[in-house]
């Protein structure tokens, strides 16, 4: 799934309508749907060559036995396929070191830095 759209499961009754949004405009755009069920409080998720923090709240980690079949159930109902997102095991100890991200725009090779 060359060209998709990532989303984070959100497994609460009102997030229920945001998974289906997202289900929706991917079926009709024709692009895939990757899910990402969250473990942890945070992750981080890689866009090209930029790397994003996303923190979550509680709300993402609710009922997380049944987040897996509740997003199928809903798939199955709008009639939309979406595939799971995986963690990749990166961390921020794995992560390319030619990168030193500052802040959420801001970014510069180390070798700038070691003149």
């Amino acid at each position: 799934m060359k060209n998709s759209l990532p989303h984070a499961f959100r497994n609460t009754p009102s997030s229920a309508e945001t998974f289906r949004q997202a289900l929706y405009f991917s079926g009709r755009t024709g692009l895939g749907l990757r899910v990402h069920f969250p473990e942890g409080h945070a992750f981080v998720l890689g866009v090209g060559d930029e790397v994003i923090h996303v923190a979550l709240d509680e709300s993402y980690r609710f009922d997380p036995s049944s987040a897996r079949d509740r997003a199928g159930a809903i798939g199955r109902e709008m009639g939309v396929e979406w595939q799971e997102q995986a963690a990749t095991g990166q961390t921020a100890s794995t992560l390319p070191h030619n990168l030193l991200m500052v802040g959420p725009r801001c970014r510069a090779p180390l070798t700038d830095f070691n003149r």
